[in-house]
């Protein structure tokens, strides 16, 4: 069962040292209908669980990188503002949703129609395009976990030591895969 299961997230997350249950906030129903409201369209099933999940925050994962709520509303017009600022090639179609916004030269989407688990896409400056990064947002999701968690342990640090401020919201693999 991937991660992204909303009780199996939590355990993840708690059992890496990456969080504490006290940490760990997941959105309302009513938020969720917020972001939903936002974008005109249902978010995928999995995004969903990850917001009940941990939509508000999420201990010491992904420390530095912006993905939680109420900030996930304004991601897309500043991914539009980035595209816009480096000449991209490319513009979000309306049903790309921004899930994502690192230090504000790179962000992930995903495409809300896509199915219930979306193919994960990132974009960073100064590149004309984004790139497919996951087939799955699952996927992506239990391998940042995956990936921090190893760093953390590396690192001799857990959700009571303080901050992991050297990951990056992409996989080792994903960021070997483009060079």
């Amino acid at each position: 069962m991937p991660k992204s299961d909303s009780k199996q997230l939590r355990q993840t997350l708690a059992e890496s040292g990456l969080a504490d249950a006290s940490q760990l906030r997941g959105c309302t129903e009513e938020e969720v209908c917020i972001l939903e409201q936002k974008s005109s369209h249902r978010l995928p099933a999995v995004y969903r669980e990850f917001l009940k999940s941990v939509g508000w925050s999420a201990g010491n994962f992904l420390v530095g990188t912006d993905m939680f709520y109420p900030e996930v509303l304004s991601f897309r017009g500043a991914a539009e503002r980035l595209l816009k600022q480096n000449n991209a090639t490319y513009a979000l179609s309306s049903n790309a949703f921004v899930f994502l916004m690192h230090q504000g030269y790179q962000f992930l989407f995903f495409h809300l129609e896509d199915n219930d688990d979306p193919p994960v896409f990132h974009y960073i400056e100064p590149n004309k395009s984004p790139v497919r990064v996951s087939e799955k947002f699952s996927a992506w999701l239990d391998q940042c976990i995956e990936d921090e968690a190893k760093l953390a342990k590396v690192l001799g640090r857990n959700s009571r030591d303080g901050q992991i401020n050297s990951v990056t919201p992409l996989s080792s693999r994903e960021r070997n895969r483009d060079g």
